[in-house]
């Protein structure tokens, strides 16, 4: 990592067969009204259009494109790190999506109050009532989670200062689910401090909920979380979970 940054962000995406959902988020990405960013793409070996794709926002973002040997979600966010030259580092999935000034609020928030790891308030991507009211429970259980030193935020969006991220030696390869989780919690452990922002907001894609039904979705984060606290960092497959556009 660059330690001489030249940027205020370096958002970093992890993908994997995301022809349909990359291009939607780099669209976001090309509307922000805070300039002051750069993009890092990761590829795992997409066999799809996903790399095609992107080369049709060479000429309208800052854009690299790195590729990974193998498709391992925190591998290939630690691989995207190294040549980032932003002071935070906002690491996004890649079937999110951003409003045009999620940059510029966000940069506001972190200037005024100063964090070293944060993340931002969630909308559900289909408009119904249960769904949009599940959101709202799991960002507040976001905020809940900062204020008892316990922090479960979703690697959907992580913002974290580079110089901590690589303190941390960043995202934990070995962890098989909630790698997200682990960053943040061992971020909070070191002292350093944490933040919800609810001034701005992603939008999280339901497919996997859309595919397997809430009941099964709800169920296995769930009992991540619970064997998370019960045994720690997850190094063994307790469910399936594919990564990426392989959940359509």
């Amino acid at each position: 990592m660059n330690q001489s940054s030249k940027h205020f962000f370096s958002v970093i995406i992890p993908t994997l067969n995301e022809e349909k959902y990359l291009p939607r988020l780099l669209g976001d990405l090309t509307k922000q009204a805070e300039p002051d960013f750069e993009v890092i793409v990761v590829d795992g070996g997409s066999t799809d259009a996903t790399l095609r794709k992107l080369r049709y926002f060479k000429h309208s973002l800052p854009l690299l494109l790195q590729m990974s040997k193998k498709a391992n979600v925190s591998l290939q966010r630690n691989l995207g790190a190294l040549p980032a030259r932003g002071k935070y580092l906002v690491f996004l999935d890649a079937d999110v999506r951003i409003p045009a000034d999620f940059l510029l609020r966000l940069k506001a928030q972190l200037l005024r109050i100063g964090t070293d790891y944060a993340t931002t308030r969630y909308r559900a991507d289909q408009e119904t009532f249960l769904d949009q009211g599940l959101t709202i429970i799991g960002s507040w259980g976001m905020q809940f989670s900062v204020l008892v030193a316990k922090p479960f935020f979703s690697g959907q969006c992580i913002i974290i200062k580079s110089n901590i991220f690589k303190k941390l030696h960043g995202f934990d390869k070995s962890i098989t689910h909630a790698e997200d989780c682990d960053l943040v919690q061992r971020a909070a452990k070191a002292g350093f401090i944490g933040r919800m922002f609810f001034e701005t907001f992603h939008t999280i894609s339901l497919r996997r909920m859309r595919r397997d039904g809430r009941i099964v979705t709800i169920g296995k984060l769930m009992y991540a979380s619970i064997y998370q606290l019960v045994k720690g960092p997850i190094r063994e497959p307790i469910f399936a979970y594919e990564m990426g556009g392989q959940a359509k």
